[in-house]
């Protein structure tokens, strides 16, 4: 069970765009404490969720391309970018593999957004969410100080 009554406000800190291995455009998320904490936490109450491997990691796992750690992941956690892998990010689309176009390449770093509820989802074959299984608000208490 992860408890989210008593924590502070979760804010999220956005970064600059990056591509994913599959050509996922992704807006990155500052890893901070609060929220590695959370991920953690949520890796450790949802573990036994993990449904599978998503078709690239299948394929990867079965070319042999994948270090230890990341095959670790895979069989811990049914994905690369969790654990000491996490990558948080918002997904905004496919743009291919290669670096995102130039008329992509925005200033999006310093915004900022109190997080208001987290989602239990089905992932499709590109990693994209099918379908949200539930719903868990997150209160908003004043961080302390």
């Amino acid at each position: 069970r992860v408890t989210t009554s008593r924590r502070p406000r979760l804010s999220l800190s956005m970064g600059g765009l990056s591509v994913s291995a599959i050509g996922n455009l992704f807006w990155d998320v500052s890893p901070s404490p609060l929220l590695l904490a959370l991920h953690h936490e949520l890796l450790d109450a949802l573990g036994p969720l993990v449904d599978g491997l998503l078709p690239h990691h299948r394929a990867l796992l079965e070319e042999g391309a994948l270090s230890v750690p990341q095959r670790r992941r895979l069989d811990r956690y049914g994905s690369l970018l969790a654990g000491d892998g996490f990558h948080p990010h918002v997904t905004l689309g496919r743009v291919g593999t290669s670096p995102p176009p130039a008329h992509l390449d925005i200033d999006a770093c310093g915004i900022e957004w109190d997080l208001d509820e987290l989602a239990l989802t089905r992932l499709g074959p590109g990693g994209s969410v099918v379908e949200i299984l539930e719903r868990y608000p997150l209160p908003h208490h004043a961080s302390p100080s």
